[in-house]
Order: structure tokens, then C-alpha cells, then sequence
């Protein structure tokens, strides 16, 4: 069947890396499948949805059942997901790729959000992101994405805390 030239063949793994799953454009659908995976127990998934204004489609997994996941089942259930994504006000992306999540995000259960401002911070809190048992927004802003930062030598491993920050470092 996959020799036959007439039969569609739609690849399932577009990434060679272990462990990078390629899918379809379905925000609901990866996204649902990252939560399943997170409850699981065994995997810690990252998703992107590249601009957060795709995330209404996906709305139901996102905020009524990964969000709240744990916490419906006693907290005894951990969600150790991460869910990046992108702002980019000004930047001319047009309407529907310019939403900036955080204060939906601050009024949903369940979830934590950070937000770094340079190289240094990205590191750190990703690396914290990654740490809890509960859904994590890591928000990273597009003006950012051109700019240059140091990463201190040796410190791909470190955490920085998230909390209220006053200027960077």
C-alpha cells in the first residue's frame, strides 16, 4: 500500500529528533492528545501553538480539562504540561495573530504562567516550566526573538524561579 503512487500517505513523524511528534494543523487535536499524554504520568509534553489566538479552537482542552485536571481529581493527578506560544503586538501580524494570553490565562484554574524577557530568563524559565506537576504558559514575545542576550556559561541547566521581577538582570 505505501509503494502504490496513488495512495496518500500523510507522514506521521516529520522531525527525526526522538521523542518530536509532527502533526496536522489541529490545535484541539494535539493539544488534547499533549493533556492525555500529561495525565499519563510518564511524559512531560511542550506544545506550541504558534500564535495564542489559535487557542480558541482548542478552548475545551486547554481550560476545561488540562487547566483543571488536577484539581477535579484531589490534586493527586499531576498535568506537568507546558504550553508555549508567542505575542506579537505591532509587529503587524494582522488581528488574528496578535492576542496576548496572559490575562486569560491569569483568570483560568490551574494554570501558571511565565513570561521571560531575555536570553538568561528563557532558560531558567523553561527549565522551571518544566519542574511543576501542574500546566505552565510560557509566553515569549516576538521582538525578543531578534534580539541578543547572554546565557551565562554552563547554566542551560538552571532555574530561576518564577515570581514578580524588577528589571533583568
Amino acid at each position: 500500500m505505501a509503494s502504490d503512487p496513488q495512495t496518500p500517505h500523510t507522514p506521521t513523524r516529520i522531525s527525526t529528533s526522538p521523542g518530536v511528534v509532527g502533526t496536522p494543523i489541529s490545535e484541539s487535536g494535539f493539544f488534547g492528545l499533549a493533556g492525555g499524554l500529561a495525565l499519563d504520568g510518564r511524559f512531560r509534553p511542550v506544545v506550541e501553538f504558534m500564535y495564542p489566538d489559535f487557542m480558541w479552537v482548542a478552548a475545551d482542552q486547554v481550560f476545561n480539562q488540562v487547566g483543571k485536571a488536577r484539581h477535579m481529581f484531589g490534586a493527586d493527578n499531576p498535568v506537568p504540561l507546558v504550553l508555549r506560544t508567542k505575542v506579537a503586538m505591532g509587529s503587524g501580524y494582522g488581528s488574528q495573530h496578535l492576542m496576548d494570553p496572559a490575562g486569560l490565562f491569569a483568570t483560568a484554574p490551574g494554570w501558571r504562567i511565565v513570561a521571560p524577557s531575555t536570553a538568561a530568563d528563557y532558560v531558567g524559565l523553561m527549565n522551571a516550566a518544566l519542574a511543576p506537576d501542574d500546566p505552565v504558559l510560557v509566553i515569549e514575545h516576538v521582538d525578543l526573538y531578534n534580539t541578543a542576550s547572554a546565557v551565562p556559561e554552563g547554566e542551560l541547566d538552571g532555574i530561576l524561579p518564577p515570581g514578580p521581577r524588577r528589571g533583568s538582570p
